[in-house]
């Protein structure tokens, strides 16, 4: 039974390493709440080159630096510590602004203060996720085909 349960993983692990990573370009918006403060932070709808996003499932690697990114202005300009920051994103620009629409209705209707983050104050810088991409992935391929 473990013999069987180590290939299954080993497989999976094989699986995730062959999943391709692509280079993109999209839209996102952050932000920044805590459960002990009723002031919630957020950035406009902003457009963001060099997204390095997994094509099988659609996600964006390095998402955490980017909610970092968000933190460390917010503690940084706001002197607000202990924020929790999302980074939402998605590929078109229709589909962001419904959800920052429902988000931003939903916290302004409740007991919230809401204040936003101009794009001239805070911008996303792209987060260079080379490093994590397999560089020999595709030579491997060339090897097997070749065989």
């Amino acid at each position: 039974m473990r013999k069987f349960l180590f290939f299954i993983a080993l497989a999976i692990c094989c699986n995730a390493m062959a999943e391709k990573t692509i280079v993109t370009s999209g839209y996102c918006y952050g932000m920044a709440a805590s459960f002990k403060d009723s002031t919630v932070y957020i950035t406009e709808i902003q457009s963001i080159d060099g997204l390095y996003m997994n094509s099988k499932t659609g996600f964006i690697l390095g998402r955490d630096n980017y909610s970092l990114q968000l933190k460390y202005y917010v503690e940084s300009s706001f002197n607000e510590k202990h924020k929790t920051c999302i980074f939402v994103y998605d590929l078109k620009r229709k589909n962001l602004q419904k959800k920052y629409d429902k988000m931003m209705k939903k916290y302004k209707s409740g007991t919230f203060i809401v204040k936003n983050i101009n794009v001239s104050d805070f911008k996303f810088t792209p987060v260079d996720m080379s490093e994590s991409v397999p560089q020999n992935a595709p030579e491997k391929n060339k090897k097997e085909k070749a065989k």
